[in-house]
């Protein structure tokens, strides 16, 4: 019940910031020239923050290196000897050292072919 009254207020938020601000500065007596300068420095930083955004969104898309090479396999983290071993990604052509070759119609593994 807390988490929905908490996304609530903060998707309210910026909503109440806006009206507050616009009522704000229609109290304000302000001539024409004041208004159309006050309205133009708002879109410059408007386009600002916009490149901004877009430029930390592009460059955090080419720095991200975690996203794998072509011809790679992802083997998901699991458990080998009581502790977890993360996942990582290994060529497709090579075989994950610590996982079992496993014949997949017999489920014992002393019938399984050691060579």
């Amino acid at each position: 019940m807390i988490a929905a009254i908490l996304r609530l207020v903060l998707l309210l938020l910026p909503i109440i910031a806006v009206v507050m601000w616009l009522r704000w500065r229609m109290r304000t007596d302000r001539t024409e020239e004041e208004a159309v300068q006050e309205v133009a420095t708002f879109r410059k930083l408007l386009v600002i923050l916009i490149l901004v955004g877009v430029g930390a969104g592009v460059a955090l898309k080419l720095t991200d290196e975690n996203t794998g090479a072509p011809r790679t396999k992802y083997i998901p983290p699991h458990s080998e000897n009581g502790r977890v071993v993360p996942g990582r990604l290994v060529p497709a052509d090579q075989k994950p050292k610590d996982t079992q070759d496993t014949d997949p119609e017999s489920d014992n593994p002393s019938e399984q072919d050691p060579g």
